[in-house]
């Protein structure tokens, strides 16, 4: 035998080795790959799950906001708002100039509400809040502020051109709707 020919036959030895070799190191790569998917998905719905709780929480802490806002207005105003029934629009509206000419602060006041709605209605249209516990624990607050503050938000409207507070009125009178659906008085 001549040493070319175990030359040869140790090289094709080799590189069947090394195809073996190659072959294995392909397998373990590939389990790795989908150990790493694994991972990759489960640190994907674990970033989905924080990130719901983080509305939920954002949610809650805003809402709980609102027992504030309502406390650090003062009784009288409440009352003058609370005396607002939503029968006709025009008296309505000639109650509310008449009630924020009399008294400027009222105006204050009555943006600090309606800004508050606003804000929990365009973050609940975002998805920043999460909508089924906002209208869990501010349902009756929502729909009952915009049906008593709605002449105000049109004077508001017909002075600015604007179409202010469109998110508070789309969420409230959604919800009203959702309630008429299901036969809730509001």
């Amino acid at each position: 035998m001549d040493i070319t020919y175990i030359v040869l036959i140790v090289q094709i030895v080799i590189g069947i080795l090394a195809l073996a070799f190659a072959l294995h190191q392909i397998s373990l790569l590939k389990e790795q790959l989908l150990l790493l998917e694994t991972q990759i998905k489960e640190h994907s719905l674990q970033i989905q799950e924080s990130r719901l709780w983080d509305i939920k929480k954002a949610t809650f802490e805003y809402c709980e906001k609102y027992s504030l806002l309502i406390r650090s207005i003062d009784d009288e105003t409440l009352k003058k708002l609370n005396l607002i029934e939503y029968r006709d629009e025009k008296q309505n509206i000639e109650y509310f100039k008449k009630l924020v000419a009399q008294d400027p602060e009222i105006e204050k006041k009555l943006f600090v509400i309606l800004d508050y709605f606003e804000i929990l209605c365009t973050g609940i249209m975002s998805s920043y809040f999460n909508e089924i516990i906002a209208k869990n624990i501010l349902y009756k607050a929502v729909v009952s502020a915009y049906k008593s503050l709605s002449p105000y938000i049109l004077i508001r409207r017909d002075a600015s051109g604007v179409d202010v507070y469109e998110h508070f009125k789309i969420i409230a009178l959604k919800w009203q709707q959702y309630a008429s659906d299901i036969g809730v008085n509001t």
